[in-house]
Order: structure tokens, then C-alpha cells, then sequence
């Protein structure tokens, strides 16, 4: 399992439009988990990926 994380930056941006329609009709943690997946994802590296087995 990986995960892209420059390809979970771009979809989590595309939402920018959603959110700012829908922002007097959202709760507002929908917002902070929000920032919060986009600045973990800001610190994540390009591409996660399991570790080598070690023998």
C-alpha cells in the first residue's frame, strides 16, 4: 500500500470551491479536519510507501 501524497494535495484543493459554497452549511470541523489533513499532508513525504523487509 502507498499513498500519493501530491495526488491527495490536489484533490483535498479541488474542494476549495465546494467548501465556499457550502460554508454557512457546514459544520465547522469540517473545515479544521480539513487544514488539518492538508498540513499533514504539507509535512508527509512525496510518496509513502511500506518499508523493505529486513532479513
Amino acid at each position: 500500500m502507498s499513498i500519493d501524497s501530491e495526488a491527495w494535495k490536489k484533490e483535498i484543493s479541488s474542494h476549495e470551491e465546494l467548501f465556499a459554497q457550502l460554508y454557512d452549511h457546514l459544520p465547522k470541523e469540517f473545515l479544521f479536519m480539513r487544514e488539518l489533513l492538508r498540513s499533514s499532508l504539507w509535512r508527509a513525504p512525496k510518496v509513502w510507501g511500506q518499508a523493505a523487509e529486513r532479513e
